[in-house]
């Protein structure tokens, strides 16, 4: 089982775009988005490689007996994962929110990656409240820092379409195409794209939504 430093790092991933969103200084905004990408990343370098590293040493300490039985029934359960997960198809990245899983302490309450989940269906909720708000007021410097910051909100739990939309988002609302590497002047055309993304990414969000409380019931 990974060390409460391993979880704390996690959450730090989870919880990182707590800050008021309102505040954040619109010059040099980018750049700013950019450097907290990394940091991300390098967080979630950092708990993986201490999960890898916590399993590793779990396996050199099993009977040689016992240390091979992990790897049999993942041959016999390729469909479902390592944690019983169904079949998530494209919605949800399952090595991604095994890592997740992997750190509740018990696998029948599973209390602490459920706080993870619940904890963003509530955040992805006033995300797109906001976001409609801010479309309203044709906002687009406000509408790209919700983007980005429901993308990495989701990247952590492996929720690739929500990431993806949450993506467009932040890129359409720096008057850019969705790939974020040409300029779009076009306000209008960028607001336009964002309502319809929204539609996208809400649509996805239910999807998942309603695989994981089933997951957690």
């Amino acid at each position: 089982m990974l060390s409460s430093y391993g979880k704390v790092l996690v959450y730090m991933i989870h919880s990182k775009g707590r800050k008021d969103l309102t505040e954040e200084r619109q010059e040099d905004k980018e750049d700013k988005e950019d450097k907290e990408d990394k940091e991300v990343e390098t967080i979630l370098s950092s708990a993986t490689r201490l999960a890898i590293r916590s399993f590793e040493i779990t396996a050199s300490k099993m009977p040689e007996s016992v240390s091979h039985e992990p790897e049999d029934q993942s041959e016999d359960g390729d469909a479902e994962g390592s944690v019983g997960l169904p079949d998530l198809g494209e919605s949800i990245d399952a090595l991604t929110f095994e890592q997740i899983l992997e750190m509740d302490d018990d696998e029948e309450d599973r209390e602490f990656s459920r706080s993870i989940v619940f904890g963003f269906f509530e955040q992805a909720e006033q995300t797109f409240g906001k976001m409609e708000t801010a479309l309203k007021e044709k906002d687009l410097g406000q509408l790209s820092s919700l983007g980005h910051f429901l993308k990495g909100s989701s990247a952590t739990l492996g929720l690739t379409k929500v990431k993806d939309s949450c993506e467009k988002i932040q890129h359409y609302g720096q008057k850019k195409d969705e790939e974020g590497t040409a300029d779009e002047p076009d306000e209008n055309k960028c607001l336009e794209r964002i309502k319809e993304t929204l539609v996208t990414v809400k649509e996805d969000y239910k999807e998942v939504e309603k695989v994981l409380k089933k997951f957690y019931a």
